[in-house]
C-alpha cells in the first residue's frame, strides 16, 4: 500500500513539474534572452507578463478578472497611470477586458447553451441596449461636429466595462465558483483598506502607495490635521465589500463561526473608507446601512439596531472617560461643530467648495442648453483641432469628476441621462424583488450590500459622479452580476427542492 502510494505521489509530481515548471522555466530562459539581447529590461519583461497572462487566460480565466480589478485600481495605486499605455491607443485595463471575451467566445463556439443558460438574465437586455445607445452617441457626434471616429471613442469607451457583467456571469459556474470570488475580492479590498490605514499612521512623510493620481497632502479636519488621499478605483472596490461584509455580518446567525470573519472585514473596510476624510464616502456609508435596512427581515433589523445601540453606548462612555480623567474634548467638538456647520453654510449660500462645484456646474450646463437633446456627445479635447464645429471644447474637459449629472447632460443630454437613470431606477426595483424572495443568509447578505451600495452612488449624483466614473463602472458591473448570479441559484435550488416537496406531500 505504501509503494502504490508513494509512486501515485511521485507521479502527481512529475505531472505538476511538466505542466508548470518546465514553461516557467522555459519563460525565464526567454525573458534572460531578451534582456541579453535589448540590454533593456522593460521590454523582455513585458512579454513575459504578456505570455503568463495569455496563460492565464487560457488555463484560469477567473484569474484573469482578478488581474483586469487590479489594474482598474492600478495596483493599489502601485503602478504608474501610463505603464503600457500606448498614446492614441487603448490602455491595459482595456486590453484586460477584450482579452477576457476570448475564453467567453471560445466557450460559445464550443458549447453555446451552456454558456448561455449561465448569462441568462433579463438585465441581458439593459446593457445591450445601452451598448447600442452609446454607438447612436458616437455616431451623432462624428456626423454632428465632423470629427473622426476614434477620437468620439475616447470618451465612450469606459464603458464598455459595463460589459463585464457577462464575463462574470460567465465565470461563475455554481455556489462553490460565488464563494471563492467573494474570498477573493474581500481579500483585495481587505489590503487597500490595511494600505489605508497604515499611511494615515505614517502621515505624508513616506506614500506607501507611491502612484497616486494627486499628491498627498495635510487637510486641516476641524482643527485636526490628517493625510488626504486620493485613490482610483481602490475607494470603490472598499465601498462595495464594506456594504457586503456589514449585511453578511447581520444576516447570519450569532452561532455562525463566519459572524466575526465578518464582522473583523466590516470594522476594518469601514475605517479605511473613514480615513478617506471624504464627505460624500462617509454619507454613502450611511446610506449602504439605512436603505437596506427598509428591505431586511425583522431578526436582520434588530441585530442592525442591537449593534449600533451597542457601539454608541460604548462610544459615548469612552467620551466621559476621556473628558474625566485624560484631556478636556469640549474644544475639539465645537471646532467639529464649527466645521459642519460652516460646511452646512457653504452648501446654503454656495461658497467655499461648493461654489466652485456650481460655478463650474453652470459653466458645463451652458453647452448642455446648445443641444439639450444629445447635448454635446462623445466630443474629447483632442477633437477641437478636427473641425471648427469642435473648437467649443478647446482647452475644456467636458467630462465633470465631482458631478454625475452634469457629466451625462453635457455629452448625452436628456435622452442619456433618462436612460442611465431609467436602467438604475428598474434595477433597483429588481434587485428589492429579489431580496424579498431570498432566504439564503449568505445570497441576502450579498444582495443587501449590493443594494446599498448601488442606491449611495446613485443619490450623490451632484457631488461625485458613479455611473459615469471609470473606475467605479466595473465595481457596478460586479455588483449587478452577483445579484443577478444569486437570483439564477435562487431558481436553481427551488426547482431541486419541488421534487422532494411533491414527494413528501404524496
Amino acid at each position: 500500500m505504501h509503494t502504490n502510494t508513494s509512486n501515485i505521489n511521485t507521479g502527481l509530481v512529475a505531472y505538476k513539474l511538466k505542466k508548470w515548471c518546465f514553461p516557467l522555466a522555459m519563460m525565464l530562459l526567454a525573458l534572460f534572452i531578451g534582456w541579453l539581447s535589448t540590454q533593456n529590461p522593460k521590454l523582455p519583461v513585458a512579454i513575459a507578463c504578456l505570455m503568463l497572462y495569455g496563460l492565464c487566460l487560457i488555463l484560469k480565466p477567473s484569474w484573469a478578472f482578478f488581474i483586469l480589478l487590479l489594474v482598474d485600481i492600478r495596483f493599489f495605486c502601485w503602478m504608474p497611470q501610463e505603464f503600457l499605455h500606448i498614446p492614441g491607443a487603448f490602455k491595459l485595463r482595456d486590453l484586460c477586458l477584450l482579452s477576457l471575451f476570448i475564453p467567453f467566445l471560445l466557450s460559445v463556439a464550443i458549447d453555446k447553451d451552456s454558456v448561455a443558460e449561465r448569462i441568462k438574465s433579463p438585465v441581458n437586455k439593459f446593457f445591450i441596449g445601452l451598448m447600442i445607445f452609446l454607438l447612436i452617441i458616437i455616431f451623432y457626434t462624428v456626423i454632428e461636429f465632423d470629427v473622426r471616429f476614434i477620437s468620439s471613442t475616447h470618451i465612450p469607451r469606459k464603458y464598455l466595462f459595463y460589459l463585464a457583467f457577462f464575463i462574470l456571469m460567465f465565470l461563475i459556474k455554481d455556489k462553490n465558483d460565488l464563494k471563492f470570488f467573494i474570498k477573493v475580492f474581500f481579500v483585495l479590498a481587505s489590503i487597500q483598506a490595511l494600505l489605508m490605514i497604515g499611511q494615515f499612521i505614517i502621515g505624508t512623510k513616506f506614500a506607501i502607495m507611491p502612484f497616486l493620481p494627486h499628491p498627498l497632502k495635510i487637510q486641516n479636519l476641524s482643527g485636526l490635521p490628517v493625510p488626504r488621499v486620493y485613490l482610483e478605483g481602490g475607494n470603490s472596490l472598499m465601498h462595495l465589500f464594506f456594504a457586503i461584509s456589514f449585511w453578511l455580518y447581520h444576516t447570519h446567525d450569532k452561532k455562525d463561526a463566519r459572524k466575526r470573519t465578518y464582522l473583523i472585514l466590516l470594522l476594518l473596510l469601514g475605517l479605511g473608507m473613514f480615513l478617506e476624510f471624504y464627505r460624500t464616502k462617509w454619507f454613502r456609508q450611511f446610506i449602504v446601512v439605512f436603505i437596506p435596512f427598509l428591505f431586511a427581515k425583522p431578526k436582520e433589523k434588530k441585530s442592525v439596531l442591537w449593534q449600533v445601540t451597542t457601539y454608541s453606548f460604548i462610544f459615548i462612555i469612552l467620551l466621559f472617560f476621556i473628558q474625566a480623567f485624560i484631556f478636556d474634548l469640549i474644544p475639539i467638538f465645537k471646532k467639529i461643530f464649527l466645521h459642519l456647520y460652516n460646511a452646512y453654510q457653504g452648501l446654503i449660500n454656495k461658497t467655499g467648495t461648493y461654489a466652485a462645484r456650481v460655478h463650474e456646474f453652470n459653466e458645463k450646463i451652458a453647452y448642455f442648453w446648445q443641444k439639450p437633446l444629445f447635448g454635446l456627445g462623445f466630443l474629447h479635447y483632442i477633437s477641437a483641432s478636427e473641425s471648427s464645429k469642435a473648437a467649443i471644447v478647446t482647452n475644456i474637459f467636458i467630462e465633470n469628476v465631482d458631478s454625475e449629472i452634469t457629466t451625462l447632460l453635457v455629452t448625452m443630454g436628456i435622452c442619456g441621462t433618462v436612460v442611465f437613470y431609467s436602467l438604475s431606477i428598474c434595477y433597483i426595483i429588481r434587485c428589492i424583488k429579489i431580496i424579498l424572495r431570498t432566504v439564503n443568509p449568505f445570497y441576502r447578505g450579498i444582495l443587501l450590500g449590493c443594494l446599498g451600495y448601488f442606491v449611495s452612488g446613485v443619490v450623490t449624483f451632484f457631488s461625485f459622479s458613479f455611473l459615469t466614473l471609470t473606475e467605479e463602472i466595473l465595481f457596478i458591473a460586479t455588483s449587478i452580476a452577483l445579484v443577478e448570479k444569486i437570483n439564477q441559484f435562487n431558481k436553481l435550488e427551488t426547482q431541486q427542492s419541488d421534487p422532494k416537496e411533491e414527494l413528501s406531500s404524496a
